[in-house]
């Protein structure tokens, strides 16, 4: 029986780095910006990377980092219609398994978003299919405006399940801006994320699992 439990806690141990694995293969690169830009790409790319950090390109408006010397600033395009500046990075997923990304957001009373106005700053999940087509997305709330609220690191976080068809996944900090050219930008800090398996393979991995132990315990009979 001893023997059994020992054979059992190692396939437990086994599953556990398996699963460990799978998590760690989402993690973002460069999640704090300390390294500029490096391993993110840009879309209608309004800002940078601001602080005192290898990469940046200018000083803080406002605030300071949530952690290190750096932090993202998006803002626009200001062009009179709904429209996007991002920052994202692109991982590979399947149908069924979970997808959460969190970090922080700030806005900065240096370059605020006004409460009157329609710009906001969020993070996003897009999942694509093979053929890079957007087949559904998360949001976040908004990065909140308020006069209170500005200078004020707020923790924000998302998750879902990516649909039949996922094939990867845009994992995005981004400022929209609507056509009123109000202004402002959206700081953002020490994103993460994370990819856990869909439940089905886990319930698979459990079945296997103690029927091995069943085997070894009728043997042992």
């Amino acid at each position: 029986m001893e023997k059994i439990h020992k054979v059992v806690s190692l396939l437990a141990c086994g599953a556990m780095i398996t699963l460990a694995a799978v998590t760690a293969s989402a993690q973002l690169t460069n999640p704090g910006f300390e390294n500029g830009l490096t391993g993110w790409s840009t879309y209608n790319l309004g800002g940078g990377v601001l602080g005192t950090g290898t990469g940046a390109t200018g000083a803080m408006a406002s605030g300071s980092p949530h952690s290190g010397l750096n932090v993202l600033q998006l803002y626009g395009p200001f062009n009179g219609q709904w429209d996007a500046a991002g920052a994202y990075q692109n991982i590979a997923v399947s149908a069924g398994q979970t997808v959460t990304l969190s970090g922080f957001g700030m806005n900065p009373s240096g370059d605020p978003m006004l409460p009157s106005g329609l710009g906001f700053g969020e993070i996003q999940i897009v999942f694509l299919n093979s053929s890079s087509a957007n087949i559904g997305q998360i949001d976040s709330t908004a990065i909140d405006k308020s006069a209170g609220m500005q200078n004020v690191w707020q923790a924000l976080s998302i998750n879902g399940v990516a649909p039949a068809g996922a094939v990867s996944a845009n994992l995005e900090a981004l400022h929209v801006n609507g056509p009123d050219y109000s202004g402002g930008s959206a700081y953002f800090d020490d994103l993460s994320a994370s990819v856990v398996p869909e439940p089905s393979s886990m319930a698979l991995a459990l079945v296997g699992l103690v029927g091995f132990v069943t085997v070894l315990r009728r043997r042992r009979a």
